[in-house]
């Protein structure tokens, strides 16, 4: 088998399978990791119906939301209320209101808005197995 820079195939498949079940176990505590950052000192921000949560991870999502942004915001009434740099000073956290929408919806506009689409996946399993409210955001209290 072929040996890439990062290693064969069957190492990244082994390491992506690693990190997806670490990424899957830590999001599914929410109790606990809402309790633990509230502890450090960020404030959490949960969505409601009127409310989109996106976590743009780098430029390339910035651009989407920007590119993005200007043709969906009549269609569902969105404003941007808030943003921050995220902890890691990398990614951008943004708040936009919007009119009344079920999540599921409110899941896939954010993915179309350039946020982490497997934050977004993990949301709607969350939703889908009772969670009313699983999309949150972190911030820094000032």
């Amino acid at each position: 088998m072929a040996r890439s820079r990062q290693g064969t195939r069957s190492e990244m498949t082994t390491k992506f399978e690693t990190e997806t079940k670490a990424l899957v176990h830590y999001e599914w505590n929410i109790a606990n990791t809402i309790a633990e950052a509230r502890a450090a000192g960020f404030t959490v921000i949960q969505a409601t119906e009127t409310t989109l949560l996106l976590d743009l991870d780098d430029d390339v999502a910035e651009d989407i939301y920007e590119r993005t942004l200007p043709r969906l915001a009549s269609l569902y009434e969105l404003c941007e209320t808030e943003r921050w740099r995220s902890k890691s000073g990398i990614g951008l956290h943004v708040v936009l209101s919007c009119h009344a929408l079920p999540f599921p919806e409110r899941a896939a506009l954010q993915a179309c808005l350039g946020s982490d689409r497997i934050r977004e996946g993990i949301a709607i399993r969350r939703h889908l197995d009772g969670n009313d409210n699983p999309s949150f955001l972190f911030k820094p209290k000032s």
